[in-house]
């Protein structure tokens, strides 16, 4: 799959965020400021449009930030930060499920090459793996050299990504 990546500033968006590669050739942006939830720019035809967004809803605000696509399902999956859930969307933009718990104010979003587990940066500055097949949520925790383990803090963790071999995570 070839790709194509764009700062924010080359696309010329000010108030977006997140940019995930989607399809060929077309890149997914976060919608954190008009709330419109997930937009695309089609680079072929030059496009931009709105996929879709989970529980529109009138009386609660929707700030879609991290993008990952699932490697092996081409879900879309996107950390909504107001309302502390990761929404899950299919390739044309519709809800598929939300995911709660163990996120308060998630910003980035990384989803392992294997496709079983995914990684979230938080406002308030750690971060926690979410096990895909089992559901369940745990804080990532690191060891030092006395073999102490404990929750790292990071000071304003907002991309995140793994390395293609999956051994390295970046933030």
């Amino acid at each position: 799959m070839k790709g194509l990546w764009f700062s924010l500033v080359t696309l010329g968006l000010c108030c977006s965020s997140a940019l995930a590669q989607h399809y060929q050739y077309r890149v997914l942006i976060g919608d954190r400021d008009a709330e419109r939830g997930v937009l695309y720019y089609d680079y072929p035809s030059g496009n931009f449009g709105v996929l879709g967004i989970c529980d529109p809803s009138t009386n609660q605000f929707d700030y879609y930030y991290g993008i990952a696509v699932h490697p092996q399902t081409g879900e879309i999956w996107v950390a909504n930060v107001l309302r502390n859930r990761i929404d899950v969307l299919d390739q044309d933009g519709n809800c598929l499920r939300t995911i709660t718990g163990g996120l308060p104010r998630s910003h980035g979003i990384a989803i392992h090459p294997n496709g079983n587990k995914v990684v979230t940066s938080h406002n308030a500055f750690w971060m926690s793996e979410y096990d895909i097949p089992t559901g369940q949520w745990r804080s990532i925790t690191f060891a030092d050299s006395d073999g102490e383990t404990s929750v790292l803090y990071l000071d304003g963790i907002y991309g995140i990504r793994w390395h293609p071999n999956g051994e390295v995570l970046y933030a």
